[in-house]
């Protein structure tokens, strides 16, 4: 089994590196991609009201979320079959 971890962050350079895993796919038939993102904890001063909170945790996790289908998406268009995608948080 040939799998390939990308950490993605919807730049130019992980484009450029689905693009490479592309390349290396099809060279080996049957390889595995995941696609990761991993959103860091937000940092807060002061206090903040709970809705505030998870409206802005809400917003991150969208994002995340897009960054990830437009990250599958690109893999799919360079012709990758079996990808999946893995969100995380940390920091």
């Amino acid at each position: 089994m040939f799998k390939l971890l990308i950490a993605t962050d919807g730049s130019e350079h992980a484009y450029r590196a689905i693009d490479a895993a592309a390349r290396l796919g099809k060279l080996v038939p049957g390889a595995e991609v995941v696609l990761l993102n991993v959103r860091e904890l937000p940092v807060y001063y002061g206090e903040l009201p709970a809705y505030d909170f998870a409206a802005i945790e809400e917003a991150a996790r969208l994002n995340q979320v897009n960054l990830l289908d437009e990250a599958l998406a690109k893999a799919r268009d360079c012709g990758l079959q079996q990808v999946v995608t893995e969100a995380a948080v940390g920091v």
